[in-house]
């Protein structure tokens, strides 16, 4: 009889021969459905000993009742709204996560968002296919000469201004390190807003009205990296004055959101459902580093652990 029992907890895309690994070592449950509740999470999670989440919260109630689980793999590189770390250690519970699978997705989302804001993308469409067309009314704004301003200088936050450079953009940027002042003025010089930073305690509403206040009239923001880094209602409140000319979202204070969220009537707003990171490419790698984990865990050496 095999010594563990391996339960994905929603849905992933893991190749066949990358499955047999774990199958050859574990016992691997697949889930039946996506977005399970609280209950339904409970009940998988009784007799495993390791975890597999990338759509499901892990916190207490579903740590204190999994008695034989020894290990947990967040399929994600932004563990620290996804699980109760605190309550891990307090059980005994490793977990790990798979940093830097989607670097380059999430930079190019990015960007992405960036053009499609000031290239007005959402309402030239909408346009387009009720059946009008009027090229004078969708006037842009170039990147070129522009001030992009990055919160976060990790490996995304590095990979977007790498490639904003090509576009002939200045950067600024602020890491963890940085003073309350050096954001005010990274605030104050920013025609372009990019948020890249972890969700935690500190970064929660990190940007909020007195924040929104100190960019550029005109300016845009975009967040690919967690929807409660920004307080919605100030950014909402700021879209509607005229004082941002825009936003472009990957991710939102709720998930799924509201589908009578405010944002969404915006037409100066560009919205897409936490899709950044996911990429063919992005995708093979977190298979890849998912497996990788599990199989370093059952070897007896762990590796990514952020416990």
């Amino acid at each position: 009889m095999k010594k563990h029992k391996i339960v994905f907890l929603d849905k992933l895309a893991i190749p066949e021969n990358l499955l047999k690994k774990l199958e050859d070592r574990a016992t691997v449950i697949l889930p039946k459905q996506s977005w399970p509740n609280e209950e339904e999470v409970i009940k998988s999670a009784k007799d495993a000993t390791i975890l597999v989440s990338k759509w499901v919260h892990i916190g207490e109630k579903i740590l204190r009742n999994a008695p034989n689980l020894s290990y947990v793999v967040m399929a994600m590189t932004g563990y620290q709204d996804w699980v109760d770390i605190k309550k891990a250690r307090v059980y005994n519970i490793k977990v790990s996560n798979v940093p830097d699978f989607s670097t380059e997705a999430v930079a190019e989302h990015a960007i992405l968002l960036i053009l499609s804001v000031l290239r007005r993308l959402n309402s030239a469409q909408s346009t387009l296919k009720r059946g009008e067309f009027d090229p004078k009314f969708f006037k842009g704004v170039e990147l070129k000469g522009k001030t992009l301003g990055i919160i976060g200088f990790g490996h995304i936050g590095k990979r977007i201004a790498e490639i904003a450079k090509g576009f002939g953009m200045k950067i600024v940027y602020i890491t963890s390190k940085s003073s309350r002042n050096d954001m005010e003025n990274l605030l104050k010089k920013s025609q372009i807003l990019s948020i890249s930073v972890p969700l935690t305690p500190k970064t929660h509403h990190l940007i909020s009205e007195k924040e929104l206040s100190l960019l550029p009239k005109g300016a845009i923001v975009i967040n690919t990296a967690r929807g409660k880094v920004i307080d919605e209602k100030a950014l909402i409140k700021y879209l509607k004055s005229g004082h941002l000319a825009g936003a472009g979202l990957d991710v939102f204070d709720k998930e799924p959101p509201d589908k009578y969220n405010p944002l969404f009537s915006l037409p100066n707003v560009v919205v897409t459902p936490h899709i950044a990171w996911n990429t063919k490419e992005s995708q093979e790698r977190l298979a890849e580093g998912i497996v990788k984990n599990i199989e370093s865990y059952l070897k007896g050496n762990p590796i990514n652990i952020v416990t």
